[in-house]
Parts: C-alpha cells; sequence; structure tokens
C-alpha cells in the first residue's frame, strides 16, 4: 500500500507472476473493496445473521400462534451453541488482547518515565559534582 487516508487506499501492484504455472495472477480490480480487519466483518455478518434469524422466528411464531412449531432437531441447536460459544470465546480472546496491549503501554509509559527521571537526578548530579569542583578550584586558586 502506497498511501491511504483511513476510507480510499493507493496500492503499488494489483498483479503477481506464479512461476509455478506460467499464469500472471490478477488481485484487485478498480473499485474492489478491500477489508482493513477481516475478523470484524465476519462477526458483524454473524451477528446479524443470528439477530435475522431470531427476527424471522418470532415473525414466523406470531403468524403461525394457534399452531403449535415443530421441534428444532437437536443438532442445529448444538451448532448454534458451538457458533455462540465460539463467537463468545473469540471476543474474550480480543478483549484479553486489548487489556494486555494498555497494560503493556502503561507499563512502557512508566518505564519510559523512570528513565527520564533517573536521567534527570543524573544530570543534576553531575551539575553539582561540576560546581563543587569549581568551587575547590577557586578556593585552591584563592589561597
Amino acid at each position: 500500500m502506497l498511501e491511504s487516508d483511513g476510507n480510499k487506499s493507493v496500492i503499488s501492484r494489483t498483479s503477481f507472476y506464479d512461476a509455478e504455472s506460467g499464469d500472471t495472477i490478477f488481485t484487485v480490480d478498480v473499485y474492489d473493496e478491500v477489508l482493513k480487519n477481516p475478523q470484524k466483518a465476519l462477526k458483524k455478518e454473524q451477528k446479524e445473521a443470528e439477530k435475522k434469524k431470531t427476527q424471522e422466528t418470532k415473525e414466523t411464531q406470531a403468524t403461525q400462534s394457534t399452531q403449535a412449531l415443530p421441534e428444532m432437531p437437536e443438532f442445529e441447536e448444538t451448532e448454534e451453541t458451538e457458533e455462540t460459544e465460539a463467537t463468545e470465546e473469540t471476543e474474550a480472546s480480543e478483549k484479553k488482547q486489548k487489556e494486555k496491549k494498555t497494560e503493556e503501554k502503561t507499563k512502557n509509559k512508566e518505564n519510559k518515565k523512570n528513565k527520564n527521571n533517573k536521567k534527570n537526578k543524573n544530570n543534576k548530579k553531575n551539575k553539582n559534582d561540576k560546581k563543587d569542583k569549581n568551587n575547590k578550584d577557586k578556593d585552591k586558586n584563592d589561597e
């Protein structure tokens, strides 16, 4: 990528040469959408699909309220539960990663602050040592 403003990006290559097959492979065309973080897009699609499924179920129940709905097969419930659990695990993992990054940033700031404090103390000490030496030299010259 050559440049990006957050919404649009400029890239340098739209194809590459595959030496094994001898073909030129085109990867991106003008106006293609390229996802910066496909995991977030996938999660969003999954949540929307779950929401739509829930809404459709409610609508079906409302229109067929006089008839009993057939029970969903057990394997579908298990599959949905596993998907939900996988999504929750992924979200928990991402949350931990964010917390870890925040913690690391805080530690880095503290370390930098401590280094600066130490540096300042050393500079003050060096200045004081220099003053003491100058005062001693001045006293010797006065004698």
